[in-house]
């Protein structure tokens, strides 16, 4: 498959990119869990 990159997709390219939406997602995830923790204490 091409990326529109002009060459093939390698399977680096793709590992690279599943590990950047991995660390996002997990960066989210603790935004996520601090947010409702914070609103929780709040509302002791």
């Amino acid at each position: 498959p091409y990326l529109g990159l002009g060459r093939p997709a390698k399977a680096g390219d793709i590992s690279r990119s599943i590990r950047l939406i991995e660390k996002a997602l997990l960066v989210w995830l603790i935004i996520y869990t601090i947010t409702i923790f914070g609103l929780y204490l709040l509302t002791q």
